[in-house]
């Protein structure tokens, strides 16, 4: 099992496609596993000649504790030292929610080391850009579970509060491209997470140190 070493953080990562391709990292957002990033997905990536790079962030999944207090500076170089375990020298990234803070950080402070990078629905700092739902900021900052079927109805709900609001915005959910979206976590795909409260709290610290309007 791929491990990357980031001090004493241990990240757990998989990796889509061929070694000669542009690497392509995926971050995701608070609380979420790297399984979230379906495989249909890093597939179609790797169609488009990708190398592709899925992850859990410190705290989540299979990767290790970080120390109470991080901040979004330490998980950008959480996807630093992804890229350096698979040799990556320059790579692209994307991030969802705060996998979006965090991919900015990375523009900010290697942006010798990146490509290009795609920030989705997140926010920058301005707390006109990027404001959630009332209804999103309660499921985003609702503790996580390590029982499985909590868990995925966790998930599910959050599907559906982005689902409605999408439509409610005049963006239609049929017309988002099947293989080009974050999933609902099977359940052969779920993985109990052992810290699932402090996995959440501790992110959403992170992202209040540069971007507290979010909340």
């Amino acid at each position: 099992m791929p491990r990357a070493k980031n001090g004493e953080i241990e990240l757990h990562f998989e990796v889509f496609g061929h070694v000669e391709s542009p690497v392509l990292i995926l971050v995701n957002g608070l609380g979420n596993q790297c399984l979230s990033f379906r495989e249909d997905m890093c597939h179609s990536f790797v169609a488009a000649g990708f190398r592709v790079v899925r992850f859990d962030n410190r705290d989540v999944g299979l990767s290790s504790d970080g120390t109470a207090g991080y901040t979004l500076s330490e998980m950008a170089s959480d996807v630093v030292a992804v890229a350096d375990a698979i040799g990556a020298d320059r790579f692209h990234t994307m991030g969802f929610s705060l996998g979006g803070m965090i991919v900015q950080t990375v523009a900010i402070e290697y942006s010798t080391r990146l490509l290009s990078g795609t920030s989705v629905m997140s926010t920058t700092g301005d707390s006109d850009v990027g404001r959630p739902s009332e209804e999103a900021r309660r499921l985003l900052l609702t503790p996580g579970s390590a029982d499985r079927e909590t868990a995925i109805e966790a998930h599910l709900a959050g599907q559906r509060v982005g689902a409605a609001r999408a439509t409610s915005s005049g963006t239609s959910k049929k017309s988002w491209p099947a293989s080009c979206s974050i999933g609902p976590v099977a359940p052969t795909e779920w993985r109990a997470s052992t810290r699932p409260l402090d996995g959440t709290e501790a992110g959403r610290a992170a992202s209040l140190t540069s971007m507290s309007p979010f909340w």
